[in-house]
Order: C-alpha cells, then sequence, then structure tokens
C-alpha cells in the first residue's frame, strides 16, 4: 500500500506513480481532486480498478452557497468553430438553446 502525502515534491510524486508501474497488486491512496486526479497514464494493467470513498462535494455552508449561485450563470462560446456542426454534435444540446 502506499498513499499521497501533503506537499509531495515532484520526485515523491514522480516515484507514488512509478511504484503502480513497475510493480503488481499496488494498492493507493490519494486525494480527489488532488494532484494525481488528472495528467496520469498508466496503460495497459497499471492501474485496473479504482474506488472512491467520497462523493467529493463542497461543504454546505454560505459560501459555497453564493458561490453556486454566481456559477449558475453563462457559458461563453467565442470561438468561431463552436458553430460548426461537427463540433456541437460533441457538445450537450443545452449549450445552443438560449431557452436551456
Amino acid at each position: 500500500m502506499i498513499a499521497q502525502t501533503a506537499g509531495m515534491t515532484e520526485q515523491a510524486r514522480h516515484e507514488f506513480i512509478e511504484q503502480f508501474r513497475n510493480q503488481r497488486g499496488v494498492i493507493g491512496f490519494a486525494v480527489l481532486g488532488g494532484v494525481f486526479s488528472e495528467r496520469i497514464d498508466l496503460p495497459g494493467q497499471a492501474l485496473v480498478g479504482v474506488f472512491i470513498a467520497t462523493p467529493g462535494l463542497p461543504p454546505f455552508d454560505q459560501y459555497h452557497a453564493q458561490l453556486a449561485q454566481r456559477l449558475q450563470g453563462v457559458v461563453e462560446l467565442i470561438d468561431d468553430r463552436f458553430a460548426q456542426p461537427a463540433i456541437q454534435q460533441l457538445l450537450p444540446p443545452w449549450w445552443f438553446r438560449p431557452d436551456g
């Protein structure tokens, strides 16, 4: 078993990932949404499963309630390519309908 620790150096992060590539049966514990939540490539049998022990929801308090209210706004698609049907097919249809 290996675990992510607070303040891991770049070298420690690299060693953490390499253990999955170099050994079998390794169980790793990492922070949901932390440095290991994206940008990792573990091809083949290096990673055979994931267990998520928490839904990863923000705390319910006044600050997060106000933040959620503000983020209920508009997504601005400012690149001309978003007008192309081939691109629109890749995105949720409600992004292109002002009535939601």
